[in-house]
């Protein structure tokens, strides 16, 4: 009923935005007037810098549920730690909890279940946290992995790019818009644990790389998402609309 009523709610709309393109192309045919309106990220004021971070250490922001690929990240992440114990991993998000053959773990209930027991040291969950400590938090990281199977407009990696930061990421949707793989950042198969392993291994090896990927990507996004655009963008594409049903 709810889907019912959005679909007679965009026929019926002279104008339709979305933040990605891909959320919008299913209504294209059906609507009007149709744009792309990226939400605004102001330019970040902390950047990230290589000689500030810790160059093992991947960050993880979401929730700790599958939606996220909390799952993924954490069995990716263990892959790496067998290679190299220098390689640690921090999380904060919330905790629905993952989904796995119609049982819920929590964090701890997953690194009882599925990581081994001496590499669960070099996990660290650190719960809910505030914007201004996520942005601190991404400053210690030598990667930021955003390992979700769905996403729109993911705001986790749309910061981390303006704050600088070498980003691995699933091609899911909207983030394939704002990660250009190999230019801005990695991106991955969503749900891949095996694609995401090399991806960061390649990133945690290669820091050159890294520090190449984090520059581009923090250059392309603040100009994509710049506030001062997307309002310009916004003004003109509704004063379309009102003069087009004005006429």
């Amino acid at each position: 009923m709810r889907i019912a009523r959005e679909d007679r709610a965009i026929e019926d709309a002279d104008g339709v935005t979305a933040p990605s393109a891909a959320t919008l192309a299913p209504y294209q045919e059906s609507a009007r007037r149709s744009r792309v309106l990226y939400n605004p990220i102001p330019p970040a004021k902390h950047l990230w810098h290589e000689e500030g971070c810790d160059p093992k250490t991947i960050v993880f922001v979401g929730r700790i549920d599958r939606r996220k690929g909390a799952d993924v990240a954490m069995l990716a992440a263990q892959s790496l730690m067998r290679e190299d114990q220098a390689v640690r991993m921090l999380l904060c998000g919330t905790e629905p909890g993952i989904e796995i053959d119609g049982r819920i773990y929590d964090y701890a209930g997953f690194l009882e279940a599925f990581i081994d027991k001496d590499l669960r040291q070099r996990f660290s969950f650190l719960g809910p946290k505030k914007p201004e400590e996520v942005t601190r938090l991404r400053r210690q990281g030598g990667v930021i992995l955003v390992s979700s199977r769905y996403e729109n407009f993911p705001y986790i990696v749309a910061e981390a790019l303006v704050q600088g930061c070498p980003v691995v990421a699933s091609a899911s949707f909207g983030i394939k818009e704002l990660v250009a793989h190999e230019e801005t950042g990695l991106l991955v198969a969503p749900g891949s644990v095996e694609e995401t392993v090399v991806a960061l291994r390649r990133l945690l090896q290669d820091r050159v790389l890294a520090g190449s990927l984090a520059q581009k990507g923090r250059q392309r996004a603040t100009k994509m998402l710049h506030p001062a655009g997307i309002a310009a963008q916004t003004e003109e594409f509704y004063r379309h609309v009102i003069e087009a049903e004005g006429r």
